[in-house]
């Protein structure tokens, strides 16, 4: 197996190569423990493959002349290395936006330099340069550019022994609390896949034990409703079943949260036998994810799902209220009903034998013209203007989810969430209570966050 190649990257200060008062570096050899600078000691304690040095090249104390002692100094330790130099423009080395800035294109440099960055270990040097500079490599290190930086600090040899003078910086806490608040931001916009990412990643941290059970379980839990959320029913179920809710080993699940947890598990379990029929279950599942497309700003989503939603309320009223299988109509539990549609069948373009219902708009007008459904007539009359509904349908035929390529504004999808939400309350008996009691809601999903707070 290929050997993991280390990678050093670090500012450069006026304490670099030498940190001495002497002119010359020749001075410094006789005590070379005590004056080499913290570029010079992490190299020999690093032992890295590549050096990256960004001196800053202007102003009226310039360090690119100590990056080249420095990668002179290296080459004569080791011929092998590579090391190269990314000079930082601008004339004032404490501008901490214009450093991040060029910071930024060299990083880029270094990246596609490297190439596929799997095969490597990255390290930065935080202790060189001006307060802006350490400071700027502690904000790349937690940047993510590079996988899983070590950060490194070479204290000043007056208060160190050679044996204590390198260290690496542990900052769990400022960690941990990072990655909390960003699960909580997740929350907010239904980031299940991410939330479940960082949960993983912060069980790997330096935590009690309770902690880390907290984390490990919110990464299965948040895994769960990632497939949920993309209508993987079966895999949400096989991902959540086996938590011991009842067993005590997670103190933390108590109260109303248990009972929460339980509830979800629940409609997974309901869900997870997928059927071609709807119910006021799926269809009020369905409901609650186009909110959450809706949240999260995927607005083609929820034309998507709204176009299900109201063929689906459509075809559900059909069947349990008329008796009608507007999948195979020959099938049919109301033989008068089913009769009654055959008489109306030219008018409605379909045919009533054994074929599928044909759409949601002949499924609409079966209700209103054929059955003169209350219920329908109502949703009409006091919810929506049916010209309303047709005019969303046709959009939606010109976007990408039917046959054209246009996208779907804000306003249209709350029009979506609006309009399915008025059929589910007029069509499907149920709705409402149901609506009421899912516990898929951004409530309470806070709730299991919260837990995340527990000292």
């Amino acid at each position: 197996m290929e050997k993991e190649k280390k990678v050093f990257l670090s500012f450069v200060g006026n304490r670099d190569p030498y940190a001495v008062d002497s002119s010359s570096a020749q001075e410094a050899e006789a005590s070379i423990e005590k004056s080499e600078g913290s570029v010079l000691s992490l190299y020999r304690h690093l032992k890295p493959d590549y050096v990256y040095l960004f001196p800053s090249s202007e102003g009226s104390n310039p360090t690119l002349q100590r990056a080249e002692e420095i990668k002179s100094i290296l080459k004569n330790l080791d011929p092998a290395v590579r090391c190269e130099i990314f000079p930082l423009r601008g004339d004032d080395p404490t501008d901490f936006e214009t450093l991040s800035q060029y910071l930024q294109k060299n990083i880029q440099i270094v990246s596609k330099q490297l190439g596929d960055l799997a095969g490597y270990s990255f390290h930065v040097n935080c202790s060189s340069g001006t307060q802006q500079m350490t400071s700027l490599a502690y904000v790349f290190a937690d940047s993510g550019i590079f996988p899983g930086v070590e950060r490194w600090q070479c204290k000043d040899p007056k208060y160190s022994t050679p044996e204590n003078r390198i260290r690496p910086i542990h900052t769990t806490f400022i960690e941990e609390h990072t990655l909390i608040k960003k699960i909580q931001r997740g929350a907010d916009i239904f980031a299940f896949q991410s939330m479940a990412e960082d949960c993983a990643l912060l069980a790997e941290k330096n935590l009690s034990s309770e902690r880390k059970d907290i984390a490990l379980f919110l990464a299965k839990l948040f895994k769960a409703y990632a497939y949920h959320d993309i209508l993987r029913h079966q895999e949400a179920y096989n991902t959540v079943k086996g938590i011991p809710l009842n067993t005590g080993k997670y103190p933390f699940l108590e109260g109303k949260l248990k009972e929460i947890l339980e509830s979800q598990i629940d409609i997974l379990k309901s869900l997870q036998n997928e059927t071609l029929s709807e119910s006021c279950e799926n269809l009020t599942d369905l409901y609650f994810n186009m909110q959450r497309c809706y949240d999260r700003g995927a607005y083609t989503d929820v034309l998507a799902r709204f176009w299900r939603v109201g063929e689906g309320t459509v075809y559900f009223r059909l069947s349990n209220r008329w008796g009608i299988n507007p999948r195979d109509l020959g099938r049919s539990y109301d033989e008068g009903n089913f009769a009654l549609l055959q008489k109306n069948k030219g008018s409605l373009k379909i045919k009533a034998k054994n074929n599928e219902f044909i759409g949601f708009d002949s499924g609409r007008r079966a209700l209103l013209e054929v059955f003169k459904d209350k219920n329908y007539e109502y949703l009409l009359q006091n919810y929506l203007n049916n010209n309303k509904i047709k005019k969303l349908i046709k959009y939606r035929n010109n976007t990408i989810v039917a046959h054209g390529m246009k996208s779907v504004s804000q306003d249209q999808a709350e029009e979506c969430l609006e309009i399915a939400k008025a059929m589910l309350l007029a069509l499907v008996p149920g709705f409402e209570k149901a609506m009421e009691k899912y516990p898929f809601c951004k409530e309470n999903l806070g709730k299991v966050v919260k837990i995340l707070d527990r000292p």
